[in-house]
């Protein structure tokens, strides 16, 4: 088994998974001169473990191979002999450390592991290092937000101001997502959309747009827009895009719902408020109001009950009994 002729088929069983580290989106964002660590872990049957780089437009390289019992590791290519790299191997694990990054360290890595003839590759993450000094060559403006709706369509632009020196132009675009599998996710040759020279300082300004159909949950993240001139490469600030969310409906939804609540009680009051003034006027005019008394329509009567004569003793036996008696009219 030779890892060596293994990058003409490294596609073979890719399994991209948000990994390495802190930085569990598997898309990381370092400056230059900056240190990086990537981890990778695999099953412990496993025997070897290997590291692949691929950097933009061209085929993954193999860059390490190390073995579970060993603490000795290989690295191949430009990196054989470069301090930078360093590889820590136990069983199960690996990790990849980069010191004092350069933005040629720009690129995808693939860690993949074998236990006979089949290399499986487990976990993926893309580095892109961003170098402050490559302003006096190229300059990438993006729009810091962008809003859409589920199902709607949404282009993003980026603007990039190259130097004049000749060669082809290529603008790649990365996604950063929390919740799924980011890395590159658009390439383009030096063709941009439209393009302007500036006869005096023969700088190139060029605007490029990203076509985005169908919005859902799974293109939300920041989009980094990459421009490689002039054998240097250029990133903007990110544009994120974000979905109107279902708390702003719900808030619109809550809003709605409370002002019927309100129009509702405000109606019922003015109702009773009507009904009140209806009945009232009704007691003044009819005397058919079963809520209500008038005073000038009650008539007093007295009653004066004439009782037999009886003797003295049977007036002293006798209880005084009051008989009282209403009338309604």
């Amino acid at each position: 088994f030779n890892p060596l002729h293994t990058s003409c088929c490294c596609w073979i069983i890719i399994f991209f998974i948000s990994t390495f580290v802190d930085h569990k989106t598997g898309f990381v964002l370092a400056d230059v001169g900056g240190n990086l660590s990537l981890q990778c872990s695999f099953d412990e049957e496993e025997a070897s473990y290997f590291w692949y780089k691929q950097s933009l437009g061209q085929k993954p390289q193999l860059i390490s191979m190390s073995y579970k019992l060993q603490k000795e590791s290989t690295f191949y290519g430009r990196l054989k002999d470069d301090p930078r790299f360093s590889l820590e191997t136990e069983v199960g694990k690996s990790r990849l450390n980069i010191s004092n990054l350069h933005s040629s360290d720009t690129g995808t890595y693939l860690c993949a592991s074998s236990l006979s003839v089949l290399l499986k590759f487990v976990k993926g993450v893309t580095v892109v290092v961003k170098d402050s000094a490559v302003g006096g060559e190229a300059l990438v403006r993006q729009a810091a937000s962008e809003t859409a709706r589920p199902g709607d369509s949404v282009t993003l632009n980026c603007t990039a101001q190259t130097g004049s020196c000749r060669g082809e132009r290529r603008v790649y675009w990365f996604r950063k997502s929390s919740k799924y599998d980011p890395g590159l996710v658009y390439s383009r040759g030096a063709t941009a959309d439209q393009c302007l020279t500036s006869p005096d300082t023969h700088t190139h300004t060029c605007l490029y747009k990203l076509p985005m159909e169908n919005i859902k949950k799974s293109h939300v993240g920041t989009y980094y827009c990459a421009v490689a001139s002039c054998g240097r490469i250029a990133f903007g600030n990110g544009t994120k895009l974000e979905l109107e969310s279902e708390a702003v409906s719900l808030g619109y939804l809550a809003y709605f719902l409370c002002a019927a609540v309100i129009f509702t009680i405000v109606l019922n009051v003015l109702l009773a408020i009507k009904l009140y003034k209806e009945h009232k006027d009704s007691c003044q005019t009819s005397g058919n109001c079963w809520f209500c008394i008038r005073e000038d329509g009650l008539h007093y009567a007295a009653v004066n009950v004439n009782q037999p004569t009886r003797s003295r003793r049977q007036k002293k036996s006798q209880e005084t009994e009051c008989v009282y008696s209403s009338m309604k009219q």
